[in-house]
Parts: C-alpha cells; sequence; structure tokens
C-alpha cells in the first residue's frame, strides 16, 4: 500500500518516542510505499543516517515547528504542526495517489487530528494519554506538580471537546496502548483497539535466556527520565524495607527529579546501594539489561514503557505496578504485577517481591525464558504484519462505505 506516515518524533538513535516513530517508519517501510512527514529539526540527523544506509527506502517530507516553553506551549505547537501537515498533505495527494494516512507520532489523544478530512482512510494511534496520576501518590512522591493537576484536569474534559470527538469518531480506526486510553476513547464515541505502541528490532532480541551469575549480590535496574510520574522513591522505600544489603539498584538517565532523588537515597542511607549513572548512549543502555537480575518500573503514569520490551528482549524479568499499559499488554509470567492499593501495601508488596525473586532463582529463571517468548511476539516485524492486516481491512471497509454512498 502507499501510506502517508505522520511521524512528529523522528530519530534512529535515540529511545522512547523518536525511537517509536522510526520504527514504524523503517518498518513499514519493508513492506509497504512509505512517505514519512515529521519536523524540521530531524531531518539532519535522519538524513545523514539514510545516506550511510541505502537499505532505508522512504520518502521525506519535512514540516517546520515552533519552538515554545513550557508544556502549554509545546502542545501548541504540535497542534499548529499538524495543521500544517494538512497542508503538505494536500499538495503530495494532488501529485501521487495514497491508500491511507496513520499517524503514529505523538501518540497522544490529547491532540486533535484533522486529517479524517482528507477523505482517505485515517488510523490514529496507538495513542495513549488517556491515564492519570492519582493523588494518593503524594504519599510518597510529594505534592503533585501544577502540570500534572491540570493534565488530569484536562484528561477529564477530553470527551467534552468537539475537536477530541470529532478527530476520535471520524476516524477509520483508533489504537489504544492501555485501558485507560481505551475507555476514554469509547467516551469519546470511538471504538478502540488495544495495540502497543512500539516494537522490538529483532537483533535486539536474545535467543535465549540468560545465565546470570549471583556471586556480587542482587542487581536490580530502572531506565528513563527521572520525572514525577515515574515515581522511583516507590523502589527506594521498597529497597530500604527490604534490609537487604545485598541488593543494588543502578539507574540509568537523568531528568529534572534527579537531585531530589539522590537526596531522597542518601536520607534513606541507601545512597551506597542505589547508582545513578546519568544519561546513557541508547545503544550501550542494553549492557546495563544484560547485567541486571530484575528490572523494576514503578511508573504511576505511563501509556505504556518501551523499556519494558527492552528488558524482555534480554530475558530480564520485570516488577511494575498493576495498573495501565503494563496491566493489559505484559503477560503475568513475564512480570509481578503489584496491585495498586494504599502506599503502604505497593511498597510493603514491592519489597516482598524483591526478597522472594531474589531468593528464587527458579522462578527467575522461568520469569526470564517467558521473556523472551513475549519479547519475540512483539517484534517490529510481528507489529507490522498484524498493521498490515488492519490496513487491508480499513481500506476495505471504507471502499465498502463509498460504494453504499455512491449507490
Amino acid at each position: 500500500m502507499r501510506i502517508i506516515l505522520v511521524a512528529y518524533a523522528l530519530s534512529p538513535s535515540q529511545g522512547s518516542e523518536p525511537a517509536t516513530g522510526w520504527g514504524w517508519a523503517t518498518e513499514l517501510a519493508q513492506v509497504h510505499t512509505v512517505t514519512v512527514i515529521s519536523r524540521e529539526s530531524n531531518r539532519t540527523e535522519v538524513e545523514s543516517f539514510v545516506r550511510s544506509h541505502p537499505e532505508c527506502v522512504l520518502q521525506f517530507k519535512w514540516v517546520p515547528s515552533r519552538s515554545r516553553q513550557g508544556v502549554l506551549g509545546q502542545s501548541r505547537a504540535y497542534i499548529d504542526w499538524l495543521q500544517n501537515v494538512m497542508d503538505t498533505c494536500e499538495v503530495l495527494m494532488e501529485k501521487e495517489q495514497f491508500d491511507l494516512i496513520h499517524l503514529v507520532s505523538y501518540g497522544t489523544i490529547s491532540a486533535p487530528a484533522p486529517f479524517w478530512k482528507l477523505g482517505l482512510p485515517f488510523i490514529l494511534g496507538p495513542i495513549g494519554g488517556g491515564q492519570m496520576v492519582d493523588v494518593r501518590f503524594q504519599e510518597v512522591l510529594g505534592m503533585l506538580p501544577l502540570d500534572l493537576r491540570f493534565r488530569n484536569a484536562r484528561i477529564r474534559l477530553l470527551p467534552y471537546l468537539p475537536s477530541i470527538r470529532n478527530t476520535i469518531q471520524r476516524a477509520s480506526l483508533v489504537l489504544a496502548t492501555n485501558r485507560e486510553t481505551a475507555e476514554l476513547v469509547k467516551r469519546c464515541g470511538g471504538s478502540p483497539l488495544l495495540f502497543n505502541a512500539t516494537g522490538l528490532r529483532s537483533e535486539f532480541i536474545r535467543n535465549d535466556a540468560p545465565i546470570r551469575i549471583r556471586s556480587k549480590g542482587f542487581k536490580m535496574l530502572w531506565t528513563g527520565r527521572m520525572l514525577y510520574r515515574k515515581a522511583l522513591p516507590l523502589a527506594f522505600y521498597a529497597l530500604k524495607q527490604t534490609g537487604r544489603r545485598d541488593f543494588t539498584l543502578d539507574l540509568v538517565g537523568d531528568g529534572p527529579m534527579a537531585g531530589a532523588w539522590q537526596r531522597l537515597v542518601k536520607s534513606l542511607q541507601i545512597d551506597n546501594q542505589v547508582n545513578f549513572h546519568g544519561k546513557v548512549p541508547f545503544a550501550e543502555v542494553f549492557n546495563f539489561y544484560d547485567n541486571a537480575d530484575l528490572f523494576v518500573f514503578p511508573s504511576v503514569s505511563d501509556a505504556f514503557g518501551s523499556q519494558l520490551l527492552e528488558a524482555a528482549a534480554r530475558g530480564l524479568p520485570i516488577l511494575t505496578l498493576n495498573h495501565q499499559g503494563v496491566d493489559v499488554l505484559v503477560p503475568e509470567g513475564v512480570a509481578w504485577k503489584v496491585p495498586v492499593d494504599s502506599i503502604k501495601n505497593i511498597i510493603e508488596r514491592m519489597a516482598e517481591a524483591m526478597v522472594l525473586l531474589a531468593d528464587s532463582p527458579e522462578q527467575l529463571s522461568r520469569m526470564s525464558e517467558a521473556a523472551i517468548r513475549y519479547a519475540h511476539s512483539e517484534s517490529w516485524p510481528r507489529r507490522v504484519e498484524r498493521m498490515s492486516s488492519l490496513y487491508t481491512q480499513v481500506v476495505s471497509d471504507c471502499s465498502a462505505v463509498r460504494r453504499l454512498s455512491d449507490d
């Protein structure tokens, strides 16, 4: 098929959302003819990469985006950019014939996307953004920041915004990455399909579970941006509660909460067990996965978390909270999922899980094998195979509707 793929975030060298945009573009291009529309600021890196990788058969259109400060300013800049992309699509459609348009980045329900007006089948997502930060977590994380309070309020208002309802109801297909977003899509009048936003490059996935040597204690790992909603203090308090001095926690990443969290681990007297490594090149992060025994993901607001797939790809079992994308997209055998109730219970159950898994190498081994199987099912080729089937179905359904309208 001939596809217009809209990817605001796009990078062959970064993780998270830019990596997701790049994955969709390059993997879809293996079986479809793809024209990628992205923002001008991504152009230099992408074109440099493509010149040295002629196997990347992609067409690009670059649309400038304004630089704005603050969360509200950045949201406004993205919405303005989407409108400018509409103009680019119209020019493209005058010159070439396309089968559909697919918006993959940003993967959020909060931005109205006008592409349904183009007359092509329009696929939205996979999107997240329906999950909120529960105020109960203030007990351990501190006062909920103003931007997250505003975000919670905005999410509650989304079903009442005509622009959002139009986007959801006029899209040919809406893909959601977690139950909370799927429920919000339904409240906007849509019929969502649960679908993971990202995939794994096959070369990152181990064929066999690793053999981990426990001579130097039990090593836990976290990776990501150090943001309030990532809720690392839950892991810190749980580590403290274990009372185990042979447990360590490696933190890979940086962000605005780094200083506060360094002070917290010092006050808890676990600073000799928690290692802050700062930002590490994406290609080197896999060395940390390979040298850990357990991946800890205590986030209280994430659509899903690409780190979960990365950990699974290296056969690394996961300790996480049982909500949002993890709840519906990660199998039980891969992750130990802590129920989300009181803060006291969450910390106690996380600590209990750390001790139980550290003392149960057989269970860790079974989880590691399950993680490898899960990772293979989540590879980009599998993701594209499923998406291609959805493309065929959507185009066929839209053609049938047009025929009925003509009759």
